[in-house]
């Protein structure tokens, strides 16, 4: 019994004597060990530094555990207490009861391929020999047979300093709790808490891991404040050449895993950016605060990532986005407020479909030119909005857009330049490039690849109830490119088309609008068009009313050849185009009209003898007695030929008509000088011709005939009816006057011969016309008489104004 007592005596002794020299020698060891290890990379311990192990109370402490490398310090340890059991070995479980770690900074660095963590040097790693093997299965183990439980783990005050290519990066946890850890056969738990911050973001997350029979599951909160990615800017593209924003992320979410399969239980995202800034070689955008949300997300997905079920509800709004050119400080876009509504994202058979009940914009500006004198936007608008849309990969569908009040500034130069249009060649060089690109991509591959039969995707499907105007629509036109300026503001009132539908392209889109300006012009345009038939079908009928003339003068003189100086114009139109056909015709009233340069005349004798009369003269003649003008014109072609014009085609049509109409009044004008006057189109053109036909003579004859005193009688009377008239009688000799034959050539003798004859027919003209009709000699004027050396030739007199 001695001896049992003295052996437990001596056991006891000889434990506390273990133990005793382990918590005395247990600082000086690891001093020791440490001293050699850090020597070899020229690192030191501080004198501070304390490592101890105390069995009596099961803990392991560091204190003050700095690492030098000169008089930098590259590592430093303020506390670490670790409590641990060892007699719970005896029962199968390694127990860790408290880990505490405070006041730690730990530096690192990284230069190309070289890592140094705390001074130390780190091999690089190369290829797949320092690459860990994936397990391919989640297949759950059958376990160690051990429990491992840490109930406690804390660390707080800890800093890592990490340089990345020469970047500095901070990472300070203030407090990371991982709590409640326990690992038993299958199953597994644990909880973790950790605040802190990472280049100035605060971080905040919580979490619950737990594995039980194979599944595992997440329940995860994560919250970022002050998040500002200016830090990472060095890693992004060269292209990139600003990046700034002030974010905060909250995600909250619970999570399932099993071998084949994740799903989402819940999750929830919030995203708030305020002060936001991009901007690379072409554009400079700026937003003042953007909020994206996730709501209610529940997924189901395998783990190749196919989705198989998900229903979520998101939500973005926009507040101040501002997307300027890079540059020429030309503002491309302005937008005060965007919201996309509450967007319900679901998927149907395995189509992701996304609903918002309304998607809003407000205060939109377009193009807006930095210039040196102050100009207005190209396009603004109070808002858009668009009701019941419905989106998947496979169809776009909307109720209704709704434009709200807008304004069109079209200002545009002497140079014809539309100077309210920022310069779109900034995207040119680019899409010029990747064009270019992409087409030598594109031979490479004809040539190399086989022939396979040609895909055809399946096209978008886009289905659109109604477009409409919720409020005016202005346009201000200010045009220097003519010699006048124009300057005239239209508002359009109404403008709305419905039943858009590409599956359906024989479907009828309804149309209708509306334009006036400010006094008392106005129209309506109506009917039907289908847009996505291959060629273009459509019925219009319209009105136009009391628009004034004198303001589109310059545009008139480009399509008719001259200005009109006042004057209303109404028109009715009724135009129809199947397959591309055109087919309309329009009344045109001209009331009150007045062209320039011309006037009404009182005596058409005043256009005997013009090469070609002026539309804007034969137009003066269609006058009625209130000084109104009417056409009627028909207007027929193809709309994609290269040559059809609008302004051109309908001058060209205006023309054609008017002289038809004026040709008309002028044959019944001159019908009692049938004879003697002729109206003509000339060939090929739509000029207008009055001229006096010529009085035909036999060879050697100088006096007129019996057979040529119809002529002379009309002309008698058409000098007796029109005072003012002059003419010229010119008399025009042949070869044949002097007995020769056609186109032969006269000696100077004959040429004096044959002259004489010419003369003398124009001279017994003028005295036929003054004795038998009483003209007075001076409106008769001799020319200088002439041979006409043509074969086809004729002997002859000719009359001119």
């Amino acid at each position: 019994m001695k001896i049992v007592k003295r052996l437990g005596i001596g056991v006891v002794v000889f434990v506390v004597a273990l133990y005793s020299l382990v918590w005395l020698l247990s600082p000086l060891v690891v001093r020791h060990v440490l001293t050699d290890i850090l020597a070899p990379r020229q690192l030191t311990l501080s004198g501070d530094s304390v490592v101890r192990l105390n069995p009596f109370t099961s803990r392991v402490s560091i204190n003050d555990l700095v690492f030098k490398q000169g008089d930098s310090e590259t590592y430093h340890l303020t506390a670490l207490y670790l409590d641990y059991s060892l007699w719970r070995l005896l029962t199968k479980e390694v127990r860790v009861d408290r880990v505490t770690v405070e006041g730690m900074t730990l530096k690192l660095e990284k230069s190309g391929d070289k890592f140094r963590v705390a001074g130390l040097s780190l091999p690089a790693q190369e290829g797949a020999e320092s690459e860990a093997e994936i397990p391919t299965s989640t297949k759950p183990s059958e376990g160690l047979g051990f429990t491992i439980s840490a109930p406690e783990i804390v660390l707080m005050d800890i800093t890592f300093l990490v340089v990345n290519q020469g970047q500095p990066h901070r990472l300070h946890i203030d407090n990371l709790e991982i709590a409640r850890s326990l690992y038993r056969g299958q199953v597994f738990s644990s909880s973790l808490a950790f605040s802190g911050q990472l280049d100035g973001a605060e971080l905040a997350v919580k979490t619950d891991v737990s594995v039980d029979q194979g599944v595992k599951s997440i329940e995860l909160d994560l919250s970022v404040d002050n998040l500002q990615p200016n830090s990472v800017l060095y890693l992004l593209p060269d292209s990139i050449k600003a990046l700034a924003a002030k974010a905060k992320v909250k995600l909250n979410t619970s999570l399932s895993l099993t071998e084949d399969a994740l799903r989402v239980e819940q999750a929830s995202v919030n995203i708030t950016v305020n002060d936001g800034q991009f901007a690379d070689e072409l554009l400079d955008l700026g937003l003042t605060e953007l909020n994206f949300s996730i709501e209610n997300l529940q997924a189901n997905m395998n783990l190749q990532g196919d989705i198989s079920d998900m229903a979520t509800d998101l939500q973005l709004q926009l507040t101040d986005l501002a997307v300027d050119a890079q540059g020429s400080g030309d503002k491309l876009l302005g937008l005060n407020q965007f919201n996309s509504g509450v967007i319900k994202l679901r998927m149907e058979d395995g189509v992701i479909i996304a609903q918002s009940p309304e998607v809003v914009f407000e205060k939109i500006v377009l193009s807006t030119v930095s210039h040196e004198q102050e100009l207005p936007p190209l396009f603004s608008a109070e808002q858009l909005r668009i009701s019941e849309l419905e989106a998947s990969a496979q169809s776009l569908q909307i109720a209704s857009i709704e434009l709200g009040a807008s304004v069109a500034n079209v200002h545009i130069a002497e140079s014809g330049e539309l100077v309210t249009l920022f310069d779109t060649a900034i995207f040119s060089a680019d899409q010029a490039s990747e064009e270019t690109t992409e087409n030598k991509a594109d031979v490479v591959e004809v040539v190399s690849a086989p022939e396979q039969p040609a895909e055809h995707p399946q096209q978008l499907a886009i289905r659109l109830g109604e477009f409409k105007l919720a409020d005016p629509f202005k346009i201000l036109v200010d045009d220097k490119s003519h010699e006048h300026r124009f300057s005239k503001t239209f508002e359009l009132t109404k403008a709305e088309i419905n039943n858009i539908d590409t599956s359906f392209p024989d479907q009828q889109s309804n149309y209708m609008l509306e334009v006036r300006d400010a006094e008392y012009f106005r129209s309506h345009l109506s009917g039907w068009v289908k847009p996505f038939t291959p060629k273009l079908n459509l019925v219009s009928e319209g009105e136009l009313r009391e628009f004034p003339l004198y303001e589109v003068a310059p545009y008139l003189r480009d399509a008719l050849g001259f200005e009109v100086e006042r004057g209303q114009l109404d028109v009715d139109l009724k135009a129809t185009v199947t397959e591309d056909e055109l087919n309309s015709s329009a009344k045109i009233l001209l009331r009150g009209a007045s062209f320039k340069g011309s006037q009404k005349s009182t005596d058409e004798s005043n256009l005997i003898g013009q090469t070609a009369i002026p539309l804007n003269v034969a137009l003066d003649m269609l006058k009625d007695s209130k000084g109104n003008i009417k056409l009627k014109i028909p207007i027929k072609g193809d709309v994609n030929d290269p040559s059809f014009d609008a302004s051109h085609v309908v001058g060209m049509v205006i023309r054609k008509v008017a002289m038809a109409q004026a040709k008309s009044y002028l044959m019944t004008m001159f019908v009692p000088y049938s004879e003697v006057v002729s109206v003509a189109m000339a060939a090929g053109s739509a000029a207008l011709k009055i001229r006096f036909e010529d009085l035909s003579y036999a060879p050697e004859q100088t006096l007129p005939a019996e057979q040529q005193n119809v002529f002379l009688q009309q002309l008698g009377l058409l000098m007796t009816d029109k005072k003012n008239l002059v003419v010229s009688v010119c008399g025009i000799a042949t070869p044949e006057d002097i007995l020769l034959a056609p186109g032969a050539t006269l000696t100077p003798e004959q040429y004096t011969q044959a002259i004489a004859v010419a003369d003398a027919r124009a001279k017994a003209i003028k005295a036929r016309l003054i004795k038998d009709v009483g003209v007075e000699s001076q409106r008769l004027h001799l020319c200088s008489p002439k041979v006409d050396y043509k074969k086809t030739a004729v002997p002859r007199v000719e009359f001119k104004t």
